[in-house]
């Protein structure tokens, strides 16, 4: 578990995936309405505020993120809003969101370089290959990922943002040459 306290009324958590099979439940599995989910919700809150020393207000309007980070697992964040007045309802809300993911396919490995140079890009990376074809995947936050596209996109073909079953897919049946840090190390080739 990886814990973030960002202020007085935010607090994120990373889990792995394994962490996740250790509390018994999926990215798919969350649902606030389903009485595990909050059980394993208000478990992880509760824990990470005893190592964090956070002081998070669960009594009140609480917003909970879960966001998925593909193989790495996910990302929970739990904002407590400060009450507008004396007579607020308690609210929880669960947002679920996934990582933006940016796949650019080529047919040379030169063409991935100039890619990773053009793209100026420090986040997390991945490089496939299969048949002769490149796959080299980004996950930038959804603010450069616009940017991003314009610089890349003359290299090759260029997926969706979302787009989760080539992802998936490309993991499964391509050859990964690099998981984490394609970007660096297409660099030390330029």
């Amino acid at each position: 578990m990886n814990i973030t306290v960002c202020n007085e009324y935010r607090l994120e958590v990373k889990l792995s995936a394994n962490e996740l099979k250790a509390y018994d439940i999926t990215y798919e599995d969350f649902d606030y309405s389903d009485i595990e989910t909050r059980r394993v919700l208000w478990t992880i809150l509760d824990e990470a505020k005893h190592k964090s020393g956070a002081d998070i207000n669960m009594s009140g309007k609480l917003l909970i993120e879960v966001c998925l980070l593909g193989e790495e697992g996910i990302s929970i964040s739990f904002t407590s809003l400060p009450p507008r007045g004396d007579n607020t309802p308690s609210v929880k809300q669960l947002i679920k969101t996934e990582e933006n993911v940016l796949i650019l396919e080529t047919d040379a490995l030169d063409k991935c370089v100039d890619a990773a140079v053009a793209g100026s890009f420090s986040g997390r990376s991945a490089l496939f290959e299969k048949n002769g074809m490149y796959r080299l995947v980004f996950y930038p936050d959804s603010k450069l990922a616009p940017v991003l596209c314009a610089r890349i996109c003359r290299f090759g073909e260029l997926h969706g943002k979302k787009n989760r079953m080539l992802l998936a897919s490309t993991d499964e049946l391509w050859n990964k040459i690099e998981g984490e840090n394609a970007v660096e190390k297409l660099l030390l080739l330029s």
